[in-house]
């Protein structure tokens, strides 16, 4: 796959969130959080959403066997909406990445549209922790991606 990327992207249920996975080169894996608002200087909840949160991870490891298996939970979790945690083992000694589907006291969610949260560590200095709601048709987009191994030219 010389001169290709590539892009599984899962976005929230309201279409204003995004996680995306996107492979550099072999284990390393760019991951991507994407959040859109109103324009915060308007006060204007009728205006255009722009760009109002972006994480940029670029040097995550994860192996292909992990994404596999995270695409599993995910096929799983369309079959009987029950959350998981699942943790890409193969990050670098001092990274920790966690992906979890499920209900949460402090957002409103159900089963039916319950939250995504990416939980990522490097070492003990640097800790985020991002969440928004999906829904099936959600994880159908990820998961159409991920089978389809959809790739994309380099940038």
């Amino acid at each position: 796959m010389k001169n290709q990327r590539m892009l599984w992207v899962l976005p929230s249920s309201r279409g204003w969130e995004h996680l995306i996975f996107s492979r550099r080169s072999g284990l390393l894996l760019d991951l991507r959080v994407q959040m859109n608002f109103w324009n915060r200087a308007l006060h204007d909840f009728s205006s255009q959403l722009v760009p109002d949160v972006r994480v940029l991870l670029p040097q995550v490891k994860v192996s292909e066997e992990s994404l596999d298996g995270f695409a599993d939970c995910c096929r799983q979790w369309l079959e009987t909406r029950e959350g998981f945690a699942f943790e890409f083992t193969e990050s670098a000694g001092d990274q920790s990445l966690i992906v979890s589907v499920g209900l949460r006291k402090d957002v409103i969610c159900s089963n039916e549209k319950p939250v995504l949260t990416i939980a990522f560590k490097a070492d003990y200095r640097i800790q985020t922790s991002l969440s928004f709601v999906i829904d099936q048709s959600c994880m159908q987009v990820f998961l159409d991606e991920a089978e389809s191994r959809a790739v994309l030219p380099l940038d």
